[in-house]
Order: C-alpha cells, then structure tokens, then sequence
C-alpha cells in the first residue's frame, strides 16, 4: 500500500509541474487533492500541506478564482508562521500580497515588503527567493503607480540576471521587460522601446512560440511606450501581434487575455483616428469581457463613449458611460479616466460647469496617475471646454500648456498633438488672432498630410487652416484649402462636419461679395 504522505507529496509535485506548465485548471484538482491527503496525513503545519497550499493559491488566482485563494492564503500563512521555515513563510507572504492587491494595495504592499525584508534578512543566499518576493513588490508598487516602482523593477532585474548567471531566460527577459515597461511610463519612453524590442527579439530567438505569453506582454509594453510617444501606428501594430500571438496558442488562448489585449488594439485605433476600425476591435472585446464580468469592460465602454461622441450620438454615450464605476474600489488611475470621458460628454452636452469640474479633476488624476502623454491630452481636452464654455482666453492660455507639454512629449508629432493645434488655431481666431490661428492650423494640416491625408481629421485641419486664412485675408489660398478639406469631409458623411462646411461655405461667400 502506497504511503499516504509519499502521495501527498507526488500529488504536489504533479500540480506543482503543471502550474509551471501553465496548465492552472487542469492544476486546480490535483493541488486540492494534495493538500487534502497533506492535512489528512501530515498536519497542517507540515511544510508539504503549506506548499501545495501556496501551489493552489497561484493556480486559482491564474483561474480567477480569488475568493477560493483568500481561504487557503490565510491558513497557508498562518501554518508558515508556525512551522519555522524561513522560505515558506517568505513565500506565504508573497502571495498573500497577490491576493490582498485585488482589493487593499496599501495592506498587499505591507505584505510584500514584509516578505522581502524577511527574504533579504535570512535568505540572502537563496537568489530566486529573493528574486520572486522583490517581483511582487515591483508589481504591487508598478500597479499603484509608485515612483518606487522604477527602483524595485531595477533590482528584480538584476537580481534575476545575477540568480541566472547572466543568461536570457524567461525570468531574466519578463524582468528586463517589466523594468523598461516602468521606464518608459515614468519618463523615458524612447528608451523603454529600444530597450523592448531587444526584449522581444530575444524571445523570439530563444523560445519563439512556446513563449506566446511573454512575447504578446512584451508586445503590449511596446504598444503602451509607443502611444506615450504619440506613434499609434506602432502600438497598433504591436498589439494586432499580441492578440495574433495568444490567439495562436495551443488551445487558442484565454479568451479573457486576448479580448484586453483586443480593447487596447481598439483604443490604440481610436489614438490613430481610425475610429471605425477601432469601434469594430472595442465591440468584439466588450462582447467577451461584458458577460465575464471583467474590469476592463467598463474601460471599454469609456472607449465606445469616445466613439459615439464624436459620431454625435450622445444618448448612446452617456449610456456607455453608465454605471460610472463598478462596485469593487475603482483605481485613481480609472476615476481620471473616466472623468476625462465624462467631461467630454458634458460639454458637448452644454453643461460646461459639470464639464469643467469633471476635466479639472481628471487632468489632476492623470498627473498623479497617469503617464504624461494621458494628463497632457487631459489638458487640451478641459481646454476645449473653457472654450465652449465661451471663455476662449482660459482655452487659449490651457491649450498653450498642452502644447508646450506635447512638442516634448511627442517630438515627430502626433494626432493628438495635431488635433490640440486645430484646437488652439480655434482659440486665437476666437480672440481675433489669425496670424496666430494660421500657423496653428498649418502645422496640423502638414502632420496630418503626412499621417494619413485622406483622414477626417486631416480634413478638419484643412478646414480650420482655410478659415483662419480668410479671417488673415489670404483669399486665394483659403478657398484653395477648403476645397482640400470639403473633399476629405463630404466622405465622412458626420452631420458635424456638414454644419462646419455649410458656416465656412456662407463665410467665404460673405467675404466674396465684400470684395
């Protein structure tokens, strides 16, 4: 007869080799069963019980089972506690961190500082130990937006690298990826993308498609640095890579994975102005995050707001935006973000008091929260509201600093640089500025002649140009430019841009019979 503790420990060992396999469901089974004959055989404070515990905490929240991963990280700890080894109770507290930072960040912080102070304290020798519990603090410190969070990536790479002998392993590659990830969100996206495509290229070289998951993260890093750059043709790019990529794993992919990453491919079009390709990617991936009940749909209904305010329908925007907020603690980061659409909302709504308290807040959040691309948008968009609110010197002086903030921050240019110069070329001519309005709206014209010429909003462009040339009486060459931009917007058939044509046709006809 078999020894019912030489079970156990083969049961853990099996759902310990399947977790590493990313098999977490096929895991789950396995790792109960082995912890039920552990406690049965062993007791609960056996080190056998308190690993194969620690096992399925990882394979139920990798499963999303986190209510079942709150009861078995609580007894794990408490047994580590009492059973005096070092590297189970680092451990315990690990991934007590991983669980508590789904609801309390402050609280999962302290458990992971714990675990690396005990880790460096009693385990200096045991490299991968210490390596794990400092990756867990990086990542709560990283979700929370911490300017820490650059620091602690540096050491879990180093600490990787040197645990590693130098070599690029899958640990060593996620480690450097995620140092660069943080880089680039606190300040340096440029290098941050060098840095990750050297990244991606050696996983590519190294593992190729038995690392789907960490090419497709890699993949999401190069996105997210490249949208801080203002080139959302690389994001998109990248991300139609990752969700090629975890759509071509064995067994398709988590469907939950692919349709976030599918959101950022939908959002990333939306940045390139692309607005109906982007709806098409956002729906498909509200349609399998809506019914999982997944975070990340709420984000993508602000998106689809996004869309149906600049289609004008504004019913089905302020429905997309509605619940405001899910009922589990929403982040800073997310309460910016949805103010910036809400405000939005509310201005072409015409209740710009709403307007601008929701824009204001929003530009804060993202300041504190966001990256600086994010809080430098956020701030033409309250801009644009100063100016529908009739108050064009705040819009001027506004847009000025988004400007200024967005010629660093976006060096060759972008849409939303272009579409801030359309906005303040807008501003001067309000304040009877055509010069000023001319050389605005001629810069947006020529980024968008570039970028894509056949877009709305380079039309747009054309059509602010044109009138910031009559009103600077340089007849010839604005009829010449309106008649560039009426070509480009009588396509895209928008009942705004109708009106724009129609009130820009009657000024040049004005401007005709005074001459």
């Amino acid at each position: 007869m078999t020894d019912p503790s030489i079970t156990a420990e083969l049961l853990n060992s099996v759902g310990y080799s399947l977790v590493g396999l990313g098999e977490y469901a096929e895991a789950v089974p396995v790792l109960e069963e082995a912890v039920r004959v552990s406690v049965s055989t062993l007791g609960a404070d056996h080190s056998t019980t308190i690993s194969a515990q620690l096992n399925l905490v990882e394979a139920y929240l990798a499963t999303g089972n986190e209510a079942k991963a709150r009861t078995v990280i609580g007894t794990a700890l408490s047994s580590a506690q009492r059973n005096g080894d070092v590297k189970l109770r680092v451990d315990a507290l690990r991934w007590m961190a991983a669980v508590v930072a789904d609801y309390d960040m402050e609280v999962a912080l302290k458990y992971a500082n714990d675990s690396v102070q005990l880790a460096d304290a009693k385990l200096a020798n045991d490299k991968h130990t210490v390596m794990l519990a400092q990756w867990q603090a990086t990542d709560i410190l990283w979700r929370m937006r911490s300017k820490d969070s650059l620091k602690a990536a540096r050491r879990t790479y180093d600490l990787a690298h040197e645990y590693w002998g130098g070599r690029s392993t899958p640990d060593v590659l996620a480690a450097r990826s995620l140092y660069a990830n943080i880089l680039g969100a606190q300040g340096d996206p440029q290098a941050a993308v060098a840095e990750l495509r050297a990244v991606r290229e050696e996983q590519l070289r190294l593992f190729g498609s038995s690392s789907y998951a960490d090419i497709a993260r890699t993949n999401e890093r190069i996105a997210a640095a490249s949208l801080s750059l203002g080139d959302p043709v690389t994001a998109i790019a990248s991300y139609r890579e990752a969700v090629d990529g975890l759509a071509a794993q064995a067994g398709g992919g988590a469907a939950d994975v692919i349709a976030r990453d599918r959101m950022r491919l939908g959002a990333a079009l939306l940045e390139a102005r692309r607005f109906d390709e982007g709806e098409g990617e956002l729906r498909k991936a509200l349609a399998v995050l809506e019914p999982l009940k997944d975070s990340r749909a709420m984000e993508t209904r602000w998106f689809l707001a996004q869309v149906a305010m600049r289609n004008g329908h504004l019913p089905e925007a302020e429905s997309m935006l509605a619940p405001p907020l899910a009922k589990a603690p929403a982040s800073s980061l997310d309460v910016a973000k949805f103010k910036w659409r809400l405000g939005q909302l509310r201005s072409l709504q015409g209740r710009h008091d709403e307007a601008l308290s929701a824009l204001r807040e929003a530009e804060e959040g993202l300041q504190k929260s966001g990256t600086p691309s994010q809080a430098a948008v956020a701030l033409g968009a309250l801009g644009g509201a100063q100016l529908a609110a009739g108050d064009a010197a705040a819009a001027l002086a506004t847009f000025q600093r988004s400007d200024t903030l967005l010629t660093k921050l976006h060096p060759k240019g972008s849409p939303d640089h272009a579409d801030l110069l359309i906005d303040l070329a807008r501003a001067h001519l309000a304040l009877g500025h055509p010069a000023e309005a001319v050389t605005a709206a001629a810069q947006a014209e020529a980024f968008w002649t570039r970028f894509d010429a056949q877009n709305r909003q380079a039309g747009l462009a054309q059509l602010w140009h044109a009138r910031a040339l009559l009103a600077d009486r340089q007849g010839e060459q604005a009829l010449q430019t309106w008649r560039r931009a009426s070509g480009v917007l009588s396509r895209a058939a928008l009942p705004a841009d109708g009106t724009l044509l129609a009130q820009s046709r009657r000024e040049f006809q004005a401007a005709s019979q005074a001459r």
